[in-house]
């Protein structure tokens, strides 16, 4: 079973499974889309959102207090049994309904554990149906502008991924406006006068983060479910260098006529390096002789 599958069939909204895993929203988000996948886990982590899927509210809560994946992976695996004794059970009885003459006729090369899987690869089907449903079924109503802000040392941002402002485990990002869904439009050209910022000093990183939020929410405005999230674009970092073999790229400008005025005062040798902060450790994507301005 797939992350999504999982999640489709645990009932539970993504900042749930996300605090329970300790992961950021962002995180669990790509995990269930495809776009990336968790690193390797003793216990699935398709099977450890299924296992939170069958805890009431408030074991979830104990859970929270005293995480112990063993004990919760082992009682949703003997809920599992279970059910699966049962469909078992229900295939066993299907064939004392009939008489062997009638089990031969319809299942003529079947045996009862083979019944046992064509019951059980129903119930699976029935199943995923269900998810696929509840899934093509789900809607945002509502789209919110959100701004999320933070100040990390070097260490900090290691463990920093893009937009852990806005949907990260303790993120308290702002709500800067609200729209329905038939509004995208004027949300789209919303977001796009803003830019998500990541800089550095040397020692302290600054984060400025936007993105529209799309949620479905009660008729109060109380978020309900979702939420899918759209970036505003990155402004990039433009550093100033005037030593290919350095790599210190604290001197600089975010924006490019200032880095070039600033290029140019340091010297005919000096260059341009566009920096894309938002991957783990920041990475040079080009760069701009003085020759071409």
């Amino acid at each position: 079973m797939t992350i999504r599958e999982a999640y489709m069939a645990s009932g539970l909204t993504m900042p749930e499974i996300a605090k329970c895993l300790r992961v950021p929203q962002r995180t669990l988000q790509d995990w269930i889309y495809g776009k990336r996948s968790p690193r390797s886990k003793e216990i699935p982590y398709a099977e450890r959102i299924l296992a939170l899927g069958i805890l009431t509210e408030q074991e979830r809560a104990e859970f929270l207090l005293d995480p112990d994946w063993n004990l919760i992976i082992r009682h949703y695996r003997i809920v599992q049994a279970q059910k699966q004794s049962s469909i078992a059970e229900d295939a066993f009885r299907w064939s004392l309904k009939r008489t062997p003459q009638e089990c031969i006729d319809i299942l003529p090369t079947k045996t009862l554990t083979e019944v046992i899987d064509t019951i059980r690869g129903a119930y699976e089907e029935g199943r995923r149906e269900i998810i696929s449903e509840r899934s093509n079924n789900m809607t945002y109503n509502t789209i919110i502008l959100k701004r999320g802000a933070a100040l990390l040392s070097n260490n900090e941002y290691r463990h920093f991924e893009k937009l852990d402002t806005i949907c990260g485990i303790d993120a308290v990002p702002e709500e800067l406006q609200r729209w329905s869904a038939d509004q995208e439009a004027e949300a789209r050209k919303a977001l796009a006068q803003y830019e998500c910022m990541y800089s550095s000093n040397g020692s302290v990183w600054q984060i400025e983060e936007y993105a529209l939020e799309f949620c479905r929410t009660d008729e109060d405005g109380e978020f309900l479910e979702g939420s899918d999230y759209e970036p505003a674009e990155t402004r990039m970092w433009y550093a100033v260098m005037t030593d290919r073999q350095d790599d210190d790229w604290s001197y600089g400008s975010h924006d490019l006529e200032e880095a070039k005025q600033m290029c140019r005062k340091a010297g005919p040798e000096a260059y341009i390096a566009i920096i894309d902060n938002t991957v783990l450790n920041a990475v040079c994507v080009g760069e701009i002789e003085q020759d071409d301005f």
